[in-house]
């Protein structure tokens, strides 16, 4: 697609992981996880100057170190944009959406698989940059997995998120479970919606484009 190239290591550091930082930083998942990471780097301030004989600043280093590089990479593994085959991804010079094929919750005769529409990250500006990337890629999207006869779905975790999808005209024809009414406990930053694009749905998500 012009426009659009493979995913690679530039498109992670430079989109996916500010924009995980950022997350991290404005939610209240992510200020109770620095506060805990604030508490282990006191501990790990003394420990370090106790107990290994070491300048407690390495402790804290250590702490900052955790949350800018190891809980990013840790989410680039959830999310699929690193480790196990049998995915691909789209990426522009402000955005990255990953795809991964799966086997299918409801196997029919005629269709096996489905299309797992993983996180996509924009940054900076990602209300923007966001819809520019779905805009570009949705459409084509949905002509692919009409070729191979899959149906896509994915997972929302953001009230904001799902409401653009449906502003953008992307969710029409769309099947949206709300797990809040089947899940009596929820991991908080866990999906809130499970969205099921059967082929009519896929087929409107074509004509948008």
């Amino acid at each position: 697609m012009p426009g659009i190239g493979q995913v690679t290591w530039r498109h992670l550091t430079r989109i996916v992981w500010p924009r995980i930082i950022w997350l991290l930083a404005h939610t209240p998942l992510g200020l109770l996880l620095a506060t805990v990471l604030v508490v282990l780097g006191s501990i790990y301030w003394i420990g370090f100057d106790r107990f290994l004989h070491l300048p407690g600043w390495w402790g804290a280093l250590f702490v900052v170190a955790l949350f800018t590089v190891v809980l990013p990479v840790m989410t680039l593994v959830q999310f699929g944009i690193l480790g196990r085959t049998g995915r691909f991804g789209y990426a522009t010079d402000h955005s990255v959406l990953v795809v991964q094929v799966r086997d299918s919750a409801e196997p029919t005769q005629h269709r096996a698989a489905d299309w797992w529409l993983g996180e996509h990250y924009s940054w900076p500006d990602g209300v923007h940059h966001g819809a520019v990337l779905r805009a570009q890629v949705f459409p084509h999207l949905a002509i692919a997995a009409l070729a191979a006869d899959c149906e896509l779905v994915g997972e929302v975790r953001s009230p904001r998120v799902l409401a653009m999808y449906r502003d953008e005209g992307w969710l029409t024809g769309a099947t949206i479970q709300d797990h809040a009414k089947t899940r009596r406990w929820r991991m908080p930053g866990s999906p809130r919606w499970a969205v099921r694009w059967s082929l009519e749905a896929l087929q409107a998500m074509a004509n948008a484009g």
